[in-house]
């Protein structure tokens, strides 16, 4: 009987040092891929608020409609969704954004349901070569391209994950206290 237990230490040792590894090479993974940040400002009501913490999957692939951190040189770290990308052509008329993407000879209204405010007009822009055009969700008072034009694509920090905008309120109690020392 005590040869039997004694058998079973050293398993249960490199049990606990693999588990240690296993979760230290996760931990790792995950903080090298996603970032947290914290919402500041209005510009994307209703889809998200002020206070929201939010994962950012770095160096993701950018879509349109994907929800983005830029590193903006005159603005900062903000958050806008990505409305145009290289070769589209875009506009807005009569409150209504058009695009024409890349390839395609007709202009199509977007459908835009997270839309809170009403898009002030502005004149057809085509988006050059490693450009985005990007807006926040509240597009009245948001300062974006409609604003400042195309920006680089290589000002994307990387893409808000779906998960944590479906789960904000969950991230922000778990994460939120993260940023407490911001404010």
């Amino acid at each position: 009987m005590l040869g039997s237990e004694n058998a079973q230490k050293p398993n249960n040792f490199m049990f606990y040092v693999l588990l240690c590894i296993v979760l230290l090479a996760f931990v790792h993974h995950v903080t090298s891929t996603y970032s947290l940040v914290s919402v500041d400002g209005g510009s994307m009501n209703n889809t998200l608020v002020d206070g929201d913490v939010l994962f950012v999957k770095e160096n993701a692939q950018v879509e349109r409609g994907d929800i983005i951190v830029i590193n903006h040189p005159e603005n900062g770290m903000v958050i806008k969704r990505v409305i145009a990308m290289a070769g589209d052509v875009i506009k807005c008329e009569d409150f209504l954004v058009y695009l024409k993407k890349s390839g395609e000879d007709e202009f199509v209204a977007l459908d835009e349901p997270y839309v809170s405010s009403s898009t002030p007009d502005f004149y057809e822009q085509t988006i050059g070569e490693n450009e985005i055009f990007v807006m926040g969700d509240n597009r009245a008072p948001s300062i974006d391209s409609k604003i400042y034009g195309p920006i680089k694509a290589d000002y994307v920090v990387g893409v808000v994950t779906e998960w944590s905008i479906k789960n904000r309120n969950f991230v922000k109690t778990v994460f939120g206290w993260t940023f407490k020392f911001d404010r």
